[in-house]
């Protein structure tokens, strides 16, 4: 498991089902460039947290990203974008930490 996943769903063990970089697209069944990483839960919908001290910048729903929540992390200089979220549990401008929890997983969106 990665470190992100130990903090994402803190004592469940995810699987990765899609890592960072060039794959075969699940659905499309082409090569493209991934820019994030999937991970998997065995159809169990967990809790899934913020990583530490944040804010949320933006929440919705598109056909590709399911359910998402997009994150600013200050202190890591980076953002996070949570997709295809089962629910979301968090409003616009929230100030989050790794206690929050961001919303549940799901296979919303391009999933």
């Amino acid at each position: 498991m990665s470190k992100n996943g130990k903090l994402l769903f803190k004592d469940y063990d995810p699987y990765i089902t899609s890592g960072f970089g060039e794959r075969i697209h699940p659905i499309t069944k082409k090569k493209t460039k991934h820019d994030g990483i999937d991970y998997g839960t065995y159809e169990k919908k967990l809790p899934t947290y913020a990583i530490e001290k944040g804010k949320v910048v933006k929440t919705g729903y598109n056909n590709i990203n399911g359910n998402f929540v997009y994150v600013t992390y200050p202190r890591l200089n980076k953002n996070s974008l949570y997709q295809h979220l089962d629910s979301i549990n968090v409003l616009v401008n929230q100030e989050i930490d790794e206690n929050t929890i961001i919303g549940y997983t799901g296979k919303t969106g391009q999933a």
